[in-house]
Parts: structure tokens; C-alpha cells; sequence
């Protein structure tokens, strides 16, 4: 990245994929299709095109968040990017949520996460959202689907966890 313009938002989207790579022993440049619920304006996809990724990156979020995405990456000459703001359905080298689908209702985690399985997850999460414990809920839903995982809690976010599988 390189002589590349960044911001404290590239910087956070940049250390999440540092740990999701560390722990899972994965490139992000060898991903072929990744699936993000929640991409904010769009930074992860551009830092993943700076890391070398070139696949499908398919993002999940409300049309008005799809529309600015889609302006913001067409800003960076960001042109792999599909935009969702309806159910799909698709299999993912990695799925990606920072923050977003910890604060989902619960039967929409469980949609997405049945509707998109992936082969590998990078998730961050807080420990608790509306009630819910986020800790059990992900270690429930990850070892009722036999999917091996570790939790890495965040050094720079109080409360929050890495899911990465």
C-alpha cells in the first residue's frame, strides 16, 4: 500500500485483515469472491484492492449505504464490487463483517450467515448488543455449524472481539 492515501478507517479495515490473515494462515490476495454484511462507505473493498485482492467482492447493506458505496468506489477505481440490499444467496471464499452483524436482530444474523456460507470469516464484534450476548451467540452459531474458530480480542476497541475462522 505503499504511497497510497489512508485514514484511521483504512488503517482499522487494514489491522482486521492483518489479524484475520495471522490467525487464519490465509492471503487476502488469493480470495476469489468475498462477501462483506455492512461495508460502511465502502473502505474494506478498497483496501483489499490494495493488498492485491482482484476477485468478486460483494457487499451487503441498506440501498441508501449501496448507493454511497457504490459512488465512493467508483471514486477509488474500485470496480469489482456487487451490491446486494436484498437476500441472495452465494458461497464466499471469506465472509467479512466488522461491527455490523454483531448489531443485527438475531434472525437476520442467522439469514445472512445461512444464505452466504463461506469457507473462512473475519467478524468483529462487541461483546454485547441489545441484550444479546454476542459472545455466546457467535460460539453457538459457529460450533452448531462444525465451523473451527478462534476469538481474538481487539487491543484497540474496549468490548470488542475478532471472530476468525
Amino acid at each position: 500500500m505503499s504511497g497510497a492515501k489512508t485514514s484511521g478507517t483504512y488503517v482499522r479495515q487494514a489491522f482486521a485483515l492483518q489479524v484475520w490473515e495471522e490467525q487464519a494462515e490465509q492471503n487476502t490476495q488469493e480470495m476469489t469472491r468475498i462477501f462483506e454484511f455492512g461495508g460502511g462507505y465502502g473502505a474494506m473493498p478498497v483496501v483489499c484492492n490494495r493488498l492485491g485482492f482482484s476477485g468478486l467482492y460483494t457487499i451487503y447493506d441498506f440501498p441508501i449505504v449501496n448507493k454511497i458505496q457504490r459512488w465512493y468506489l467508483g471514486q477509488a477505481n474500485v470496480r469489482n464490487t456487487k451490491f446486494l440490499s436484498k437476500a441472495g444467496t452465494g458461497s464466499y471464499d471469506l465472509f467479512i463483517s466488522l461491527c455490523g452483524l454483531s448489531e443485527a436482530p438475531v434472525d437476520t444474523r442467522v439469514a445472512v450467515l445461512d444464505a452466504h456460507p463461506a469457507i473462512h470469516y473475519l467478524i468483529l464484534f462487541q461483546y454485547e448488543w441489545d441484550r444479546v450476548d454476542n459472545m455466546i451467540w457467535f460460539e453457538d452459531w459457529f460450533n452448531d455449524n462444525n465451523l473451527y474458530y478462534t476469538i481474538v480480542r481487539s487491543p484497540y476497541e474496549k468490548g470488542q472481539h475478532y471472530l476468525i475462522c
